[in-house]
């Protein structure tokens, strides 16, 4: 790498390390071996021709760039940047869900706390996922745990925290149906814009279990054309585990939907084990779902394991509350 020194006023230079600069406001830095004349700091404030930049110097030049464009457009950003083009151009938030709050509200949680923060972005979630019943089940179990836990263990919220991250997770189960919602959804084609550009074509690669399970051993690949029918599949998720469904008979679909039942039982066993001295355990209880990873043969060996640590803690929770009695 080229020797970077600093100007100074006697005309002599103080070498600087690898990387090193001073503050540009004050000191022109120059670097030997580029094209004639040029110096470190046009890299950075040069608004026209060409400059050569390492990667890294590019990304640096992308933050000036943003900051200068920022105050030409009259914002006032304070120290930070507005981001890229597309995420300056995006519609604000919708205006809340007066339905939505109140389920939300349903919680008890503090306003501002981060339970109430997990829990909102848990019941939004689930109202996109299923609907707004399915969410207000959601919240009624935290709203139960958190009542439990302030009057055993006031102020603590490890316990109705555990819940609300957990159960969710067992709830939002991803089936045909979310991949649709997700595939179509708003969010995932803004992505693809700023990462690849407007205009990109998308494909998607499926391997459902239903197929697997007629013997279907590859991922299908479908273009675009498939879009809208992710569209018509999302907005039939109301069959998503009645007799009815298409794809809710497989044994994974099972397991998901029988996962919810028993983690409910457990919730109840955990409410009534629940004081001060097994505040701890009965946590631990609750965060057990988070095992369950992966998908097919991998979630179902798994869920076996999940099974054996929630039975055998259980257990134990079970006969420590009955010695305490």
């Amino acid at each position: 790498m080229p020797a970077v020194f600093a100007d100074r006023s006697d005309g002599g230079g103080w070498p600087l390390p690898e990387g090193g600069a001073a503050p540009l406001a004050q000191q022109t830095l120059r670097t030997s071996g580029l094209l004639p004349g040029t110096v470190i700091r046009d890299r950075y404030v040069l608004g026209d021709g060409a400059v050569p930049m390492t990667g890294v110097q590019a990304l640096v030049r992308l933050v000036f760039d943003l900051r200068r464009a920022d105050q030409r457009a009259g914002r006032r950003t304070a120290g930070f940047i507005s981001g890229y083009e597309a995420g300056r151009q995006r519609p604000a938030a919708p205006a809340p869900d007066p339905a939505v709050q109140d389920v939300i509200g349903l919680v008890g949680a503090a306003p501002g706390s981060g339970l109430e923060r997990l829990a909102a972005d848990r019941v939004r979630d689930l109202v996109a996922y299923q609907d707004l019943g399915y969410a207000r089940r959601y919240a009624q179990t935290v709203a139960r745990v958190h009542q439990r836990e302030q009057a055993v263990c006031p102020g603590q919220t490890g316990l109705t925290e555990a819940v609300a991250r957990y159960l969710y997770k067992l709830m939002a189960y991803k089936d045909e149906y979310e991949v649709a919602r997700l595939a179509v959804s708003a969010g995932a084609s803004a992505a693809v814009a700023d990462e690849f550009g407007p205009g990109t074509r998308v494909s998607y690669r499926l391997h459902p279990p239903v197929l697997r399970a007629l013997g279907v051993k590859r991922k299908l690949s479908l273009g675009p054309w498939f879009r809208p029918a992710f569209a018509v599949l999302h907005s039939t998720r109301r069959l998503r585990g009645t007799a009815l469904d298409p794809f809710g008979h497989t044994e994974v679909r099972r397991t998901e939907r029988a996962l919810v039942g028993e983690y409910l039982e457990s919730v109840n066993l955990i409410l009534d084990a629940l004081s001060g001295g097994t505040h701890e355990r009965c946590v631990e209880l609750a965060s057990l779902p988070d095992q369950i990873r992966g998908y097919e043969q991998i979630k179902m060996n798994a869920v076996a394991r999940y099974r054996e640590s929630q039975a055998e803690l259980g257990e134990s929770l079970a006969r420590t509350t009955a010695a305490a009695s």
